[in-house]
């Protein structure tokens, strides 16, 4: 039942991101908030490594001696906890792509990507693996 939540919470949230994302198609934004097609390349990609943390991050409860150092989340969160920190960095980090001036946008895409793929990386050096 709980991955039937967590499915549904995803679902949900790309549905109601996406309407956001298509709105620069139609032109009912200023076009300094406008994302380039390269720039939402770059915020699937940062989707796709913060779901990947995210089954980390669920993940961690199962190995006896880790825990989350992430300290909004605090050292053993529960998992409605971690889906909705997930959902808010998730969308949050979208609007503020959007809000910031296109030069840079890049910068600010490429660190939260290259992060997210570092502590990835470092959780499966320690064994974590992805609960979905």
């Amino acid at each position: 039942m709980k991955k039937l939540a967590c499915v549904a919470g995803a679902v949900l949230a790309l549905s109601l991101a996406a309407p956001v994302v298509y709105a620069d198609d139609l032109d009912l934004l200023p076009s300094r908030y406008q994302l380039s097609d390269k720039e939402i390349r770059n915020e699937l990609i940062f989707a796709g490594t913060l779901l990947l943390d995210y089954a980390q991050t669920k993940d961690i409860k199962n190995h006896p001696g880790h825990y989350e150092t992430n300290p909004i989340l605090g050292r053993h969160p529960h998992d409605d906890r971690i889906a909705a920190y997930f959902l808010v960095a998730g969308l949050g980090h979208y609007a503020v792509t959007k809000a910031l001036p296109p030069e840079w946008r890049p910068a600010w895409q490429y660190g939260w990507i290259a992060l997210e793929v570092f502590t990835i990386l470092r959780n499966q050096r320690v064994g974590v693996n992805f609960e979905f």
